[in-house]
């Protein structure tokens, strides 16, 4: 299984600008794909590793969606509690 990343995110009021990061990378190169829209990607991996939604405020009022893809697994070994299999 691959290494499992944290998707984080903060919105800065003040500049109505979301920042959604994925893992841990430190440098990152920005690519505008326009109109306000930045992806940030990991200059050694090649790897997409966050964007920037700037104007985001207006963009969510418009219920602009952004497509996130997403892999999740549950261990194994452990017990869900309150499930009933």
């Amino acid at each position: 299984m691959d290494k499992v990343k944290t998707l984080s995110y903060h919105y800065d009021r003040k500049e109505d600008i979301l920042y959604v990061t994925l893992g841990d990378s430190d440098s990152a190169l920005c690519i505008e794909q326009g109109d306000g829209f930045l992806v940030r990607i990991d200059p050694e991996s090649g790897e997409v590793v966050g964007f920037t939604v700037i104007d985001f405020s207006l963009r969510a009022a418009e219920r602009v969606a952004v497509p996130v893809y997403a892999q999740f697994a549950l261990p194994q070994d452990e017990t869900l509690v309150g499930v009933k299999v």
